[in-house]
């Protein structure tokens, strides 16, 4: 009996300290895959954030934040969710800008026109409606035959797309 009682009271602390150190190793295997999933690294997003704080006081972008957003959106260049979750966040900033010189407009266009058109890498709407925010701060009139389509085009966000695509073209000053 002594035994048995022996057994029991080193069995359960020994199976809680094993369950435990099992608990434990999930949450750091969950911790890891977390990190593996995160679209866009902590001190990217700080950058950014950093960026969008500049263009709201300055209404532009200097040329090195400039280059390491179109960088950063040239990394994130393909298909799949986290790419346009990543895209989607790059070009927040840009939608923000009132003042461009014309050699950033230039670079900013280049850039983003690909997303409007039918390349397989950009083929989210979400791709197409930022892009069109970002044409609608551009007001460069060669993107209209990239934005005309756009207004019946497929849309699964409620009309958001064709919403965007007419801003950029009313901004531009297309008249149909």
């Amino acid at each position: 009996m002594l035994l048995l009682v022996l057994a029991i009271s080193l069995y359960f602390p020994l199976r809680a300290w094993k369950d435990n150190h099992e608990l434990k190793a999930n949450q750091l295997q969950i911790a890891r895959n977390d990190e593996r999933m995160h679209i866009i690294a902590a001190k990217d997003e700080l950058k950014i954030e950093g960026i969008i704080s500049k263009i709201q006081k300055t209404g532009g972008v200097s040329d090195s934040d400039l280059g390491w957003l179109l960088d950063s959106l040239k990394k994130n260049n393909g298909a799949g969710q986290s790419q346009e979750i990543a895209r989607v966040t790059i070009l927040n900033p840009l939608e923000q800008l009132k003042t461009i010189p014309s050699l950033q407009e230039e670079q900013i266009y280049q850039a983003v026109i690909p997303m409007l058109g039918s390349d397989p890498a950009y083929n989210d709407t979400l791709d197409k409606i930022r892009a069109s925010a970002v044409m609608r701060v551009l007001k460069d009139r060669r993107a209209i035959p990239y934005l005309l389509p756009l207004l019946n085009a497929p849309d699964t966000t409620d009309g958001q797309l064709r919403i965007h695509a007419q801003a950029a073209l009313d901004a531009i000053g297309y008249k149909s």
